[in-house]
């Protein structure tokens, strides 16, 4: 059973197999329920052929693997914020491995990044912060992953990061060719 009634998982799903505890050890924390159940349900893919979440397989395309794709994501981050210290705008948020840090779960085809900020011990109430590729817009969203998912979705929550025809046809697709 999926964790969404309100997406349809692909019928095949590619890589849902995921060894917790490693990607857990790798990353240096536990990773939300939601992500876990979501990953194992949908497996390596984009929502709207436009969302991709980060795949914690070790079969993942190195592109879009989480460990790879959030030090890159993350490295950026941090040469944005030193480039733009004293000026207005930058990085409003502290950055992993600071507490309350950002981790990207996903990023879109326009390089925007979704995050969550790792604010307290339980990865389960970690809100949901989207930016922008030029980090400028920045977003935050008071759920975790399930609910912002369905949030954006569902158009409870716009974006001024996603373009308004983002998620027009709700869907799931599993990865392939690009």
């Amino acid at each position: 059973m999926p964790p969404y009634k309100w997406l349809a998982p692909p019928p095949t799903p590619i890589d849902t197999a995921v060894t917790w505890p490693t990607v857990e050890a790798e990353v240096g924390f536990e990773l939300p329920d939601d992500f876990k159940a979501f990953r194992e349900s949908y497996g390596n893919g984009k929502i709207c052929d436009f969302l991709w979440l980060l795949n914690p397989s070790d079969a993942a395309r190195d592109e879009y693997r989480l460990i790879r794709r959030a030090r890159a994501i993350l490295d950026a981050l941090r040469e944005f914020r030193g480039e733009k210290q004293g000026a207005i705008g930058g990085v409003p948020f502290k950055i992993f491995p600071e507490a309350d840090g950002l981790f990207p779960w996903a990023e879109t085809d326009n390089g925007d990044a979704v995050y969550w900020r790792m604010s307290g011990p339980d990865p389960n109430h970690w809100p949901v912060v989207v930016s922008d590729s030029r980090a400028s817009v920045w977003e935050e969203f008071p759920g975790g992953l399930s609910s912002f998912l369905e949030a954006i979705l569902w158009k409870q929550f716009k974006s001024d990061v996603f373009p308004d025809d983002a998620f027009e046809e709700v869907f799931f697709g599993p990865a392939g060719v690009r």
